[in-house]
């Protein structure tokens, strides 16, 4: 038998996803890709800016995955992550139906604090006995996108 039993489980799953009331609040826009190119890689994908809120951690240490190969002493170019709270999306509608975040990591992008980012991968954080509670989303400086989102912050 484990330490840990199922009632205080839920007890921690309760109290962290509370703790998104207190914390993640920084407005980051999404820039969503809401249609793709044909099959034929023709045409103008077209995007919309959403408003979401989230955790920003900055880079205090080295994040991975990194799959890039680096000159040893260069920066990895993971510049820090978005704490996204599961339950949060799923009521935004931003998860599937196996709980997986559904966004285009290619070509959506996250604006805040005046740069554009594009996703450096996902990883799952804060996991209790049975789920995941929040998702990391891993980001990478954007500098091919100039001037700020469509909508004010």
């Amino acid at each position: 038998m484990g330490y840990v039993t199922d009632a205080t489980w839920q007890r921690y799953k309760d109290v962290i996803n509370n703790f998104r009331d207190d914390i993640g609040k920084q407005t980051v826009v999404w820039r969503r890709t809401i249609s793709r190119l044909d099959r034929y890689q023709e045409g103008i994908p077209s995007y919309e800016d959403v408003l979401i809120e989230a955790l920003v951690e900055y880079p205090f240490v080295v994040k991975w995955p990194i799959d890039r190969k680096v000159v040893p002493g260069q920066i990895d170019e993971i510049t820090g992550g978005l704490y996204l709270n599961l339950i949060y999306l799923k009521g935004l509608g931003y998860l599937d139906d196996e709980g997986r975040f559904m966004y285009d990591p290619g070509r959506d992008r996250f604006y805040f604090e005046g740069f554009w980012y594009k996703s450096g991968g996902t990883m799952q954080a804060a996991q209790a006995k049975d789920e995941p509670l929040y998702l990391i989303l891993l980001l990478e400086r954007d500098n091919s996108i100039t001037g700020g989102p469509d909508i004010p912050i």
